[in-house]
Protein backbone atom coordinates (compact mmCIF):
# COMPACT_ATOMS: atom_id res chain seq x y z
CA UNK A 1 0.00 0.00 0.00
CA UNK A 2 1.19 3.97 -0.97
CA UNK A 3 1.37 5.91 2.21
CA UNK A 4 1.20 9.19 1.47
CA UNK A 5 1.05 12.30 4.15
CA UNK A 6 -2.26 14.29 3.97
CA UNK A 7 -1.79 17.91 3.31
CA UNK A 8 -1.58 19.71 6.67
CA UNK A 9 -5.39 21.96 6.32
CA UNK A 10 -5.55 25.61 5.70
CA UNK A 11 -9.46 25.80 6.17
CA UNK A 12 -10.59 27.01 10.01
CA UNK A 13 -11.23 24.23 11.37
CA UNK A 14 -7.99 22.74 11.19
CA UNK A 15 -8.88 19.14 9.82
CA UNK A 16 -7.82 17.42 6.95
CA UNK A 17 -10.59 16.76 4.60
CA UNK A 18 -10.38 12.75 5.50
CA UNK A 19 -10.75 13.68 8.74
CA UNK A 20 -13.98 16.17 8.21
CA UNK A 21 -15.43 13.53 6.15
CA UNK A 22 -15.29 11.21 9.15
CA UNK A 23 -16.80 12.96 11.68
CA UNK A 24 -19.24 13.94 9.46
CA UNK A 25 -20.02 10.25 8.88
CA UNK A 26 -20.67 10.30 12.93
CA UNK A 27 -22.97 13.14 12.34
CA UNK A 28 -21.25 15.78 14.11
CA UNK A 29 -22.29 19.12 12.84
CA UNK A 30 -20.03 22.35 12.71
CA UNK A 31 -20.24 23.45 16.19
CA UNK A 32 -19.46 20.21 18.22
CA UNK A 33 -16.77 19.72 15.44
CA UNK A 34 -15.32 23.24 16.71
CA UNK A 35 -16.38 23.15 20.11
CA UNK A 36 -14.40 20.14 20.98
CA UNK A 37 -11.65 21.36 19.44
CA UNK A 38 -11.17 18.34 17.22
CA UNK A 39 -7.83 18.97 15.07
CA UNK A 40 -5.68 17.59 12.75
CA UNK A 41 -2.02 16.94 13.91
CA UNK A 42 0.72 18.76 11.69
CA UNK A 43 2.61 15.93 9.49
CA UNK A 44 5.66 16.85 10.99
CA UNK A 45 4.40 15.76 14.42
CA UNK A 46 2.99 12.62 13.79
CA UNK A 47 6.13 10.30 14.44
CA UNK A 48 7.03 12.35 17.61
CA UNK A 49 3.63 11.62 18.88
CA UNK A 50 3.50 8.34 18.27
CA UNK A 51 7.02 6.94 19.09
CA UNK A 52 7.82 5.38 16.37
CA UNK A 53 8.03 5.43 12.33
CA UNK A 54 4.19 4.46 11.30
CA UNK A 55 2.86 4.24 7.78
CA UNK A 56 0.23 6.33 8.40
CA UNK A 57 -1.42 8.73 6.41
CA UNK A 58 -2.89 11.19 9.19
CA UNK A 59 -3.80 11.88 12.70
CA UNK A 60 -6.75 13.20 13.86
CA UNK A 61 -6.20 14.78 17.83
CA UNK A 62 -9.25 14.51 20.04
CA UNK A 63 -8.44 16.31 23.05
CA UNK A 64 -9.98 15.61 26.27
CA UNK A 65 -11.52 18.60 27.79
CA UNK A 66 -10.23 20.02 31.07
CA UNK A 67 -6.78 17.72 30.95
CA UNK A 68 -3.46 17.62 29.02
CA UNK A 69 -4.82 13.99 27.38
CA UNK A 70 -5.89 13.44 24.21
CA UNK A 71 -6.41 10.38 21.98
CA UNK A 72 -5.83 9.80 18.05
CA UNK A 73 -6.94 8.52 15.47
CA UNK A 74 -5.24 6.82 12.69
CA UNK A 75 -6.09 7.21 9.22
CA UNK A 76 -5.70 4.75 8.06
CA UNK A 77 -5.55 2.06 10.69
CA UNK A 78 -2.47 0.06 11.33
CA UNK A 79 -2.38 -3.69 11.99
CA UNK A 80 -0.27 -5.26 15.10
CA UNK A 81 1.73 -8.71 14.88
CA UNK A 82 -1.96 -10.69 16.22
CA UNK A 83 -3.44 -9.36 12.88
CA UNK A 84 -5.76 -6.86 15.34
CA UNK A 85 -6.91 -3.43 13.66
CA UNK A 86 -5.42 -0.67 15.94
CA UNK A 87 -7.66 2.63 15.15
CA UNK A 88 -6.55 4.38 18.12
CA UNK A 89 -3.56 5.63 19.87
CA UNK A 90 -2.91 7.05 23.29
CA UNK A 91 0.55 7.84 24.44
CA UNK A 92 2.53 5.39 25.74
CA UNK A 93 2.16 4.51 29.65
CA UNK A 94 -1.05 6.97 29.95
CA UNK A 95 -3.91 5.88 31.43
CA UNK A 96 -7.67 5.55 30.37
CA UNK A 97 -9.47 8.71 31.03
CA UNK A 98 -13.02 9.77 30.84
CA UNK A 99 -14.12 11.93 28.33
CA UNK A 100 -16.32 14.58 29.06
CA UNK A 101 -17.88 16.35 26.03
CA UNK A 102 -18.44 19.64 25.49
CA UNK A 103 -21.96 20.92 26.93
CA UNK A 104 -22.72 17.68 28.95
CA UNK A 105 -24.57 18.62 31.99
CA UNK A 106 -23.49 17.03 34.60
CA UNK A 107 -26.23 18.37 36.90
CA UNK A 108 -29.10 16.14 34.73
CA UNK A 109 -30.16 12.91 37.01
CA UNK A 110 -29.66 10.70 33.83
CA UNK A 111 -25.61 10.25 32.66
CA UNK A 112 -25.18 7.85 29.94
CA UNK A 113 -21.66 6.03 28.52
CA UNK A 114 -20.87 5.03 25.37
CA UNK A 115 -17.89 3.78 23.89
CA UNK A 116 -15.69 6.37 22.07
CA UNK A 117 -15.54 9.73 21.68
CA UNK A 118 -17.46 10.59 18.82
CA UNK A 119 -20.25 8.92 19.92
CA UNK A 120 -20.32 10.59 22.88
CA UNK A 121 -19.77 13.90 21.18
CA UNK A 122 -22.85 12.71 18.94
CA UNK A 123 -25.27 11.59 21.74
CA UNK A 124 -24.55 14.77 23.96
CA UNK A 125 -25.13 16.74 20.42
CA UNK A 126 -28.69 15.13 20.03
CA UNK A 127 -29.35 16.02 24.00
CA UNK A 128 -28.74 12.59 25.33
CA UNK A 129 -25.90 13.96 27.90
CA UNK A 130 -23.34 11.24 27.10
CA UNK A 131 -19.95 10.38 28.57
CA UNK A 132 -16.96 8.07 26.30
CA UNK A 133 -14.45 6.33 27.20
CA UNK A 134 -11.82 5.35 24.78
CA UNK A 135 -12.36 1.43 24.68
CA UNK A 136 -14.99 -1.08 25.94
CA UNK A 137 -12.90 -2.55 29.03
CA UNK A 138 -11.03 1.40 29.90
CA UNK A 139 -13.98 1.69 32.80
CA UNK A 140 -11.12 -0.41 34.81
CA UNK A 141 -7.91 -0.84 36.70
CA UNK A 142 -7.20 -3.62 39.49
CA UNK A 143 -6.71 -2.10 42.60
CA UNK A 144 -4.10 -3.30 45.65
CA UNK A 145 -5.64 -6.48 45.81
CA UNK A 146 -5.79 -7.38 42.07
CA UNK A 147 -9.38 -6.54 41.91
CA UNK A 148 -11.07 -4.24 38.83
CA UNK A 149 -12.09 -1.01 40.29
CA UNK A 150 -13.33 2.12 38.39
CA UNK A 151 -10.79 4.38 36.90
CA UNK A 152 -10.12 7.28 38.79
CA UNK A 153 -11.79 9.84 36.34
CA UNK A 154 -14.94 7.36 37.19
CA UNK A 155 -14.41 6.81 41.09
CA UNK A 156 -14.44 10.22 41.77
CA UNK A 157 -17.87 11.25 40.51
CA UNK A 158 -20.08 10.42 43.39
CA UNK A 159 -22.44 7.97 41.81
CA UNK A 160 -24.79 7.31 44.64
CA UNK A 161 -28.80 7.56 43.76
CA UNK A 162 -27.31 8.72 39.68
CA UNK A 163 -29.48 6.88 37.07
CA UNK A 164 -26.82 5.16 34.20
CA UNK A 165 -27.55 4.42 31.19
CA UNK A 166 -24.79 2.21 29.21
CA UNK A 167 -25.04 2.07 25.68
CA UNK A 168 -22.48 -0.64 23.76
CA UNK A 169 -22.26 -1.44 20.47
CA UNK A 170 -24.81 -3.94 19.37
CA UNK A 171 -22.45 -5.99 18.68
CA UNK A 172 -22.26 -6.58 22.67
CA UNK A 173 -25.09 -9.02 22.13
CA UNK A 174 -22.80 -11.80 20.37
CA UNK A 175 -19.32 -11.11 22.02
CA UNK A 176 -18.87 -12.81 25.21
CA UNK A 177 -15.91 -10.74 25.87
CA UNK A 178 -17.80 -7.46 24.98
CA UNK A 179 -20.89 -8.46 27.20
CA UNK A 180 -17.93 -9.44 30.58
CA UNK A 181 -17.33 -5.72 29.83
CA UNK A 182 -20.76 -4.31 30.03
CA UNK A 183 -21.58 -6.78 32.73
CA UNK A 184 -18.58 -6.23 35.08
CA UNK A 185 -18.67 -1.78 34.50
CA UNK A 186 -22.75 -2.04 35.24
CA UNK A 187 -21.76 -4.03 38.77
CA UNK A 188 -19.13 -1.38 39.45
CA UNK A 189 -21.60 1.48 39.01
CA UNK A 190 -24.36 -0.58 41.29
CA UNK A 191 -21.75 -1.21 43.74
CA UNK A 192 -21.23 2.81 44.17
CA UNK A 193 -24.83 3.36 44.60
CA UNK A 194 -25.90 4.11 41.37
CA UNK A 195 -28.64 2.63 39.21
CA UNK A 196 -27.72 1.21 36.27
CA UNK A 197 -29.41 0.33 32.46
CA UNK A 198 -27.85 -1.05 29.69
CA UNK A 199 -29.66 0.20 25.98
CA UNK A 200 -29.91 -2.05 23.54
CA UNK A 201 -29.52 -0.70 20.17
CA UNK A 202 -31.25 -2.70 17.20
CA UNK A 203 -29.46 -4.70 14.48
CA UNK A 204 -25.50 -4.19 14.29
CA UNK A 205 -25.42 -0.32 15.01
CA UNK A 206 -23.12 1.77 16.51
CA UNK A 207 -25.02 4.83 18.62
CA UNK A 208 -23.53 7.33 16.53
CA UNK A 209 -25.10 5.33 13.54
CA UNK A 210 -28.13 4.94 15.21
CA UNK A 211 -28.25 8.68 15.69
CA UNK A 212 -27.53 9.29 12.10
CA UNK A 213 -30.83 6.88 10.91
CA UNK A 214 -33.19 7.53 14.13
CA UNK A 215 -34.15 10.51 16.83
CA UNK A 216 -33.30 11.04 20.18
CA UNK A 217 -37.01 10.19 21.15
CA UNK A 218 -36.73 6.60 18.91
CA UNK A 219 -33.48 5.76 21.32
CA UNK A 220 -35.81 6.49 24.43
CA UNK A 221 -37.72 3.89 23.22
CA UNK A 222 -35.20 0.99 22.90
CA UNK A 223 -35.05 -1.81 25.40
CA UNK A 224 -33.01 -1.40 29.15
CA UNK A 225 -31.46 -4.40 30.77
CA UNK A 226 -30.24 -4.97 33.41
CA UNK A 227 -27.10 -6.77 35.10
CA UNK A 228 -30.37 -9.24 36.39
CA UNK A 229 -31.26 -9.87 32.63
CA UNK A 230 -30.71 -13.17 30.84
CA UNK A 231 -28.54 -11.89 28.39
CA UNK A 232 -25.88 -11.86 31.35
CA UNK A 233 -26.18 -15.43 32.59
CA UNK A 234 -23.11 -16.43 30.88
CA UNK A 235 -21.30 -12.85 32.07
CA UNK A 236 -22.41 -13.70 35.33
CA UNK A 237 -21.05 -17.06 35.60
CA UNK A 238 -17.64 -16.13 34.51
CA UNK A 239 -17.58 -13.31 36.71
CA UNK A 240 -19.15 -15.18 39.53
CA UNK A 241 -15.80 -17.63 39.54
CA UNK A 242 -13.44 -14.72 40.00
CA UNK A 243 -15.25 -14.75 43.60
CA UNK A 244 -15.31 -17.09 46.75
CA UNK A 245 -17.79 -16.88 49.38
CA UNK A 246 -14.66 -16.21 51.50
CA UNK A 247 -14.29 -13.12 49.35
CA UNK A 248 -18.05 -11.68 50.77
CA UNK A 249 -17.79 -12.65 54.54
CA UNK A 250 -17.24 -9.85 56.57
CA UNK A 251 -15.46 -9.29 59.82
CA UNK A 252 -16.87 -7.04 62.40
CA UNK A 253 -14.06 -4.23 61.42
CA UNK A 254 -15.28 -4.90 58.01
CA UNK A 255 -18.96 -4.85 58.65
CA UNK A 256 -18.53 -0.98 60.84
CA UNK A 257 -15.73 -0.12 58.11
CA UNK A 258 -17.90 -0.38 54.20
CA UNK A 259 -19.55 2.70 53.71
CA UNK A 260 -23.36 0.67 52.54
CA UNK A 261 -25.76 3.19 51.32
CA UNK A 262 -29.13 3.88 53.42
CA UNK A 263 -31.97 2.53 52.64
CA UNK A 264 -34.37 5.29 51.02
CA UNK A 265 -37.28 5.99 53.47
CA UNK A 266 -40.42 6.50 51.61
CA UNK A 267 -43.06 6.58 54.48
CA UNK A 268 -42.31 7.24 57.66
CA UNK A 269 -42.23 4.20 59.34
CA UNK A 270 -44.29 1.92 57.27
CA UNK A 271 -42.98 1.89 53.53
CA UNK A 272 -38.84 2.11 52.72
CA UNK A 273 -36.50 1.05 49.71
CA UNK A 274 -36.44 -2.61 49.43
CA UNK A 275 -39.46 -4.13 51.47
CA UNK A 276 -42.11 -6.80 51.16
CA UNK A 277 -45.28 -5.31 52.75
CA UNK A 278 -48.67 -7.46 52.98
CA UNK A 279 -51.68 -5.90 53.34
CA UNK A 280 -54.79 -8.43 54.55
CA UNK A 281 -58.07 -7.51 55.14
CA UNK A 282 -62.27 -9.01 54.40
CA UNK A 283 -63.47 -8.64 50.80
CA UNK A 284 -64.79 -5.43 50.96
CA UNK A 285 -63.27 -3.78 53.72
CA UNK A 286 -60.60 -1.13 52.15
CA UNK A 287 -57.96 -3.02 51.16
CA UNK A 288 -57.44 -1.27 47.55
CA UNK A 289 -58.93 1.83 48.86
CA UNK A 290 -56.09 1.70 51.17
CA UNK A 291 -53.49 0.41 48.92
CA UNK A 292 -54.20 3.17 46.67
CA UNK A 293 -54.57 5.77 49.01
CA UNK A 294 -50.73 5.35 50.02
CA UNK A 295 -49.89 5.34 46.53
CA UNK A 296 -51.21 8.56 46.20
CA UNK A 297 -50.21 10.13 49.08
CA UNK A 298 -47.00 9.04 48.65
CA UNK A 299 -46.85 10.23 44.68
CA UNK A 300 -48.50 13.78 45.96
CA UNK A 301 -45.78 14.16 48.67
CA UNK A 302 -49.57 14.65 50.83
CA UNK A 303 -49.55 13.01 54.42
CA UNK A 304 -51.83 9.86 54.98
CA UNK A 305 -52.85 9.83 58.60
CA UNK A 306 -50.30 10.87 60.92
CA UNK A 307 -47.53 9.14 58.47
CA UNK A 308 -44.79 11.39 56.83
CA UNK A 309 -43.96 11.67 53.23
CA UNK A 310 -40.46 11.44 53.09
CA UNK A 311 -39.54 10.86 49.53
CA UNK A 312 -41.79 11.00 46.67
CA UNK A 313 -40.86 7.62 44.41
CA UNK A 314 -42.31 5.98 40.76
CA UNK A 315 -45.22 3.53 42.02
CA UNK A 316 -46.99 0.41 39.93
CA UNK A 317 -50.29 -0.05 41.25
CA UNK A 318 -50.88 -3.78 39.46
CA UNK A 319 -55.08 -4.73 39.79
CA UNK A 320 -55.99 -7.96 39.03
CA UNK A 321 -59.61 -8.03 39.57
CA UNK A 322 -60.92 -4.49 38.70
CA UNK A 323 -62.55 -3.20 35.79
CA UNK A 324 -60.44 -0.20 34.25
CA UNK A 325 -63.45 2.24 34.81
CA UNK A 326 -63.28 1.30 38.29
CA UNK A 327 -59.92 2.21 38.97
CA UNK A 328 -60.49 5.18 36.92
CA UNK A 329 -62.78 6.30 38.96
CA UNK A 330 -60.73 5.66 42.33
CA UNK A 331 -58.02 7.85 41.61
CA UNK A 332 -60.07 10.53 39.98
CA UNK A 333 -61.79 10.33 43.41
CA UNK A 334 -58.68 10.68 45.29
CA UNK A 335 -56.90 12.69 43.37
CA UNK A 336 -59.49 15.57 41.49
CA UNK A 337 -56.34 17.57 40.43
CA UNK A 338 -54.21 14.85 38.99
CA UNK A 339 -50.93 16.75 40.72
CA UNK A 340 -48.27 14.61 41.19
CA UNK A 341 -44.56 14.67 42.12
CA UNK A 342 -43.97 11.02 40.96
CA UNK A 343 -45.63 9.35 38.38
CA UNK A 344 -47.90 7.11 39.98
CA UNK A 345 -48.60 3.87 36.74
CA UNK A 346 -51.30 1.41 36.42
CA UNK A 347 -51.47 -2.12 34.72
CA UNK A 348 -55.02 -3.22 34.86
CA UNK A 349 -55.52 -6.95 34.31
CA UNK A 350 -59.16 -6.01 32.32
CA UNK A 351 -57.64 -3.29 30.21
CA UNK A 352 -54.62 -6.23 29.35
CA UNK A 353 -56.92 -8.84 28.36
CA UNK A 354 -58.85 -6.18 26.12
CA UNK A 355 -55.85 -5.62 24.40
CA UNK A 356 -55.28 -9.30 23.82
CA UNK A 357 -52.27 -9.53 26.48
CA UNK A 358 -52.28 -13.04 28.45
CA UNK A 359 -53.10 -12.65 31.94
CA UNK A 360 -50.66 -11.21 34.74
CA UNK A 361 -49.54 -14.29 36.84
CA UNK A 362 -47.15 -14.11 39.50
CA UNK A 363 -47.04 -17.72 38.96
CA UNK A 364 -45.54 -17.96 35.47
CA UNK A 365 -41.56 -17.86 35.69
CA UNK A 366 -41.19 -15.80 31.90
CA UNK A 367 -44.39 -13.12 33.24
CA UNK A 368 -42.26 -12.53 36.45
CA UNK A 369 -38.87 -11.91 34.25
CA UNK A 370 -40.53 -9.90 32.19
CA UNK A 371 -42.48 -7.75 34.60
CA UNK A 372 -38.94 -7.05 36.70
CA UNK A 373 -37.25 -5.84 33.44
CA UNK A 374 -40.72 -3.42 33.24
CA UNK A 375 -40.44 -2.37 36.82
CA UNK A 376 -36.17 -1.28 36.32
CA UNK A 377 -36.58 -0.18 33.26
CA UNK A 378 -39.42 2.36 34.60
CA UNK A 379 -37.88 3.19 37.79
CA UNK A 380 -40.36 1.76 39.49
CA UNK A 381 -39.39 1.75 43.36
CA UNK A 382 -43.13 0.18 44.49
CA UNK A 383 -45.17 -2.01 43.43
CA UNK A 384 -48.56 -3.04 44.75
CA UNK A 385 -49.52 -7.12 43.59
CA UNK A 386 -53.93 -6.70 44.04
CA UNK A 387 -54.62 -9.21 45.10
CA UNK A 388 -52.67 -12.52 45.51
CA UNK A 389 -55.87 -14.65 44.53
CA UNK A 390 -56.21 -13.06 41.34
CA UNK A 391 -52.07 -13.33 40.37
CA UNK A 392 -51.43 -15.96 41.28
CA UNK A 393 -54.39 -17.98 39.64
CA UNK A 394 -53.71 -22.35 40.30
CA UNK A 395 -51.66 -22.55 43.44
CA UNK A 396 -52.32 -24.19 46.74
CA UNK A 397 -52.34 -21.20 49.18
CA UNK A 398 -52.14 -23.75 51.84
CA UNK A 399 -48.39 -25.49 50.51
CA UNK A 400 -45.64 -24.16 51.47
CA UNK A 401 -43.71 -25.11 48.04
CA UNK A 402 -46.45 -23.40 46.10
CA UNK A 403 -45.44 -19.95 47.43
CA UNK A 404 -41.77 -20.60 47.52
CA UNK A 405 -41.18 -19.25 44.02
CA UNK A 406 -43.08 -16.23 43.99
CA UNK A 407 -41.64 -15.56 47.78
CA UNK A 408 -38.29 -15.84 46.05
CA UNK A 409 -39.15 -13.65 43.14
CA UNK A 410 -40.27 -10.98 45.65
CA UNK A 411 -36.78 -11.35 47.29
CA UNK A 412 -35.13 -10.92 44.09
CA UNK A 413 -37.38 -7.73 43.74
CA UNK A 414 -35.98 -6.43 47.30
CA UNK A 415 -32.17 -7.20 46.06
CA UNK A 416 -33.25 -5.07 43.27
CA UNK A 417 -34.39 -2.26 45.50
CA UNK A 418 -37.81 -2.45 45.13
CA UNK A 419 -40.12 -2.56 47.52
CA UNK A 420 -43.43 -4.87 46.86
CA UNK A 421 -47.35 -4.35 48.41
CA UNK A 422 -49.43 -7.06 48.37
CA UNK A 423 -53.13 -7.21 49.14
CA UNK A 424 -54.21 -10.48 50.24
CA UNK A 425 -57.67 -11.78 51.99
CA UNK A 426 -58.10 -13.45 55.75
CA UNK A 427 -59.95 -16.61 56.39
CA UNK A 428 -62.74 -17.31 57.78
CA UNK A 429 -61.15 -16.85 61.23
CA UNK A 430 -59.62 -13.26 60.17
CA UNK A 431 -56.39 -14.68 60.14
CA UNK A 432 -54.17 -14.92 57.16
CA UNK A 433 -55.16 -17.44 54.80
CA UNK A 434 -52.99 -19.79 53.03
CA UNK A 435 -49.52 -21.11 54.10
CA UNK A 436 -48.03 -19.60 57.33
CA UNK A 437 -44.62 -19.08 54.77
CA UNK A 438 -46.59 -16.25 53.72
CA UNK A 439 -44.78 -13.83 56.42
CA UNK A 440 -41.20 -15.48 56.78
CA UNK A 441 -39.62 -12.63 54.85
CA UNK A 442 -42.67 -9.87 55.64
CA UNK A 443 -40.84 -6.82 56.67
CA UNK A 444 -44.92 -5.08 57.12
CA UNK A 445 -47.70 -7.15 58.23
CA UNK A 446 -51.10 -4.66 58.11
CA UNK A 447 -54.16 -6.39 58.94
CA UNK A 448 -57.30 -4.03 58.20
CA UNK A 449 -60.09 -5.27 60.92
CA UNK A 450 -63.89 -4.00 60.80
CA UNK A 451 -64.59 -1.87 63.92
CA UNK A 452 -67.29 -2.86 66.43
CA UNK A 453 -70.94 -2.10 64.80
CA UNK A 454 -69.41 -2.27 61.49
CA UNK A 455 -71.99 -1.78 58.79
CA UNK A 456 -70.95 -2.86 55.15
CA UNK A 457 -73.00 0.61 53.81
CA UNK A 458 -70.47 2.16 55.17
CA UNK A 459 -67.80 1.53 52.34
CA UNK A 460 -64.51 1.79 53.40
CA UNK A 461 -63.64 1.82 57.46
CA UNK A 462 -61.45 -0.38 58.98
CA UNK A 463 -58.56 -0.28 61.86
CA UNK A 464 -55.37 -0.65 60.44
CA UNK A 465 -53.39 -3.12 62.73
CA UNK A 466 -50.24 -3.64 62.81
CA UNK A 467 -48.94 -7.64 62.87
CA UNK A 468 -45.23 -7.36 62.21
CA UNK A 469 -43.46 -4.58 61.97
CA UNK A 470 -39.21 -4.70 61.04
CA UNK A 471 -39.37 -1.06 61.88
CA UNK A 472 -36.19 1.31 64.86
CA UNK A 473 -37.56 0.66 68.10
CA UNK A 474 -38.15 4.52 67.99
CA UNK A 475 -41.16 4.27 65.42
CA UNK A 476 -43.46 1.61 67.04
CA UNK A 477 -45.02 4.44 68.85
CA UNK A 478 -46.27 5.07 65.36
CA UNK A 479 -47.66 2.30 64.54
CA UNK A 480 -50.18 2.04 66.99
CA UNK A 481 -53.98 1.07 65.11
CA UNK A 482 -55.53 3.65 63.79
CA UNK A 483 -59.14 4.26 62.37
CA UNK A 484 -59.72 5.34 58.80
CA UNK A 485 -62.93 6.05 57.69
CA UNK A 486 -62.96 7.11 53.81
CA UNK A 487 -65.68 9.86 53.73
CA UNK A 488 -66.89 11.73 50.88
CA UNK A 489 -67.27 15.71 50.34
CA UNK A 490 -68.20 17.73 47.41
CA UNK A 491 -67.73 14.47 45.52
CA UNK A 492 -64.09 14.20 46.88
CA UNK A 493 -62.90 11.59 49.10
CA UNK A 494 -60.77 12.25 51.68
CA UNK A 495 -59.99 9.67 54.87
CA UNK A 496 -60.85 10.67 58.63
CA UNK A 497 -58.47 8.93 60.83
CA UNK A 498 -58.21 8.45 64.72
CA UNK A 499 -56.13 6.98 67.47
CA UNK A 500 -57.70 3.50 68.13
CA UNK A 501 -56.77 3.35 72.13
CA UNK A 502 -57.86 6.98 72.34
CA UNK A 503 -60.96 5.85 70.48
CA UNK A 504 -61.57 2.78 72.49
CA UNK A 505 -61.07 4.68 75.95
CA UNK A 506 -63.45 7.09 75.51
CA UNK A 507 -66.01 4.09 74.12
CA UNK A 508 -65.12 2.41 77.51
CA UNK A 509 -66.23 5.20 79.38
CA UNK A 510 -69.54 5.72 77.58
CA UNK A 511 -70.58 2.26 77.69
CA UNK A 512 -69.49 2.24 81.12
CA UNK A 513 -71.96 5.27 82.19
CA UNK A 514 -74.94 3.44 80.01
CA UNK A 515 -74.21 0.70 82.55
CA UNK A 516 -73.23 -1.74 81.05
CA UNK A 517 -71.49 -5.28 82.05
CA UNK A 518 -67.63 -5.15 82.26
CA UNK A 519 -68.23 -8.57 80.49
CA UNK A 520 -70.77 -7.39 77.56
CA UNK A 521 -68.10 -4.33 77.10
CA UNK A 522 -65.01 -6.93 76.65
CA UNK A 523 -66.88 -8.66 74.26
CA UNK A 524 -68.27 -6.17 72.49
CA UNK A 525 -64.28 -4.16 72.41
CA UNK A 526 -62.53 -6.76 72.04
CA UNK A 527 -60.51 -6.13 74.86
CA UNK A 528 -59.96 -7.97 78.30
CA UNK A 529 -61.75 -6.82 82.02
CA UNK A 530 -58.75 -5.54 83.42
CA UNK A 531 -58.09 -3.61 80.75
CA UNK A 532 -61.19 -2.23 81.39
CA UNK A 533 -60.86 -1.50 84.90
CA UNK A 534 -57.77 0.35 83.99
CA UNK A 535 -59.20 2.75 81.95
CA UNK A 536 -61.88 3.39 84.20
CA UNK A 537 -59.22 4.62 86.24
CA UNK A 538 -57.66 6.37 84.18
CA UNK A 539 -60.72 7.99 83.75
CA UNK A 540 -60.98 9.49 86.77
CA UNK A 541 -57.90 11.02 87.30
Amino acid sequence: MNFQLEPFPKNISGLAPSHLENLKASGLNDVTINEAKLQSVPPRLINKILGFNAKINSLLEIPYPGTDFSRYKLFPPLTNREGHSIKYFQAKDSAPRLYVPPGFDCTAPLWRKTEGEKKALKATQEGLNCLGLGGIWNFATKNGNGQPELIPDLKNIPWKNKTVEIIPDADFKTKDHVKRAVYRFAKLLEAEGATVFIVELPGALKLDDYLCQHTAADFEKLPRLTCQSNQFEEAKLAEAKKISIQDVILSTGDLQRINFPPKKEYINPLIREGQIILISGWRGVGKTWFALSLANANTTGKRFGHWEIINSVPWLYLDGEMAIQDIQQRYRQLNPSGEEKAPLYFYSEAYANHLGLPRASLVNQEWRDNFKSVLLSMGIKIAVFDNIASLAPGIDENAKKDWDPINQYLLDLRFNGITSVLLHHVNKEGGQRGTSAREDNIDLSIMLKQPSGYLPEAGADFIASFSKARVAYADLNKLQDVRFTLTEMDGDLTWEWRNVKAEIKQEVLRMIDQGMDYKDIASELGISKGRISQIKAEGKK
